[in-house]
């Protein structure tokens, strides 16, 4: 097995690599737009991602598996204006099982999902987008 790390990387990047993973693992305590959880679910690559944020409003596919997490307080100076919020900080255990059962699934990776379920994960971010402009628009 082989792990890349592609944070930070431009977005042609991240697709290019993800086209040829068995996995997406994406631990992050919150998701505002999981764009790239969306983009590889409609792939039909395994995803593995936190159960906090956004990431909820992904379609319930069976490549998606969302590993639990905590609510804990945003640590003081952790970004601006975070005191007092929240964020789910992921079960390593739970994510380690996860892992473990998506690489052990044989025929990687998971033939790509149907054209419906397709649509759903665009569905999902074109109303977190919408939902974001509309929280944060100025009047």
């Amino acid at each position: 097995m082989e792990l890349r790390v592609i944070d930070g990387l431009p977005v042609q990047q991240q697709l290019a690599l993800i086209a040829d993973a068995d996995v997406l693992l994406s631990l992050q305590r919150s998701y505002a737009l999981p764009s790239l959880l969306a983009s590889a679910q409609a792939m039909g690559l395994q995803v593995i991602a936190t159960a906090y944020g956004a990431a909820l409003d992904l379609p319930d596919t069976a490549n998606l598996q969302l590993v639990p997490a905590s609510p804990v307080p945003i640590g003081r100076n952790a970004f601006p204006d975070a005191e007092g919020f929240l964020w789910g900080e992921p079960d390593q255990d739970a994510a380690i099982i996860a892992l473990r059962r998506a690489v052990s699934t044989p025929h990687f990776p998971q033939p790509p999902i149907d054209d419906e379920a397709r649509a759903n994960c665009g569905l999902a971010l074109r109303e977190r987008l919408q939902l974001l402009w509309q929280e944060h628009r100025q009047d």
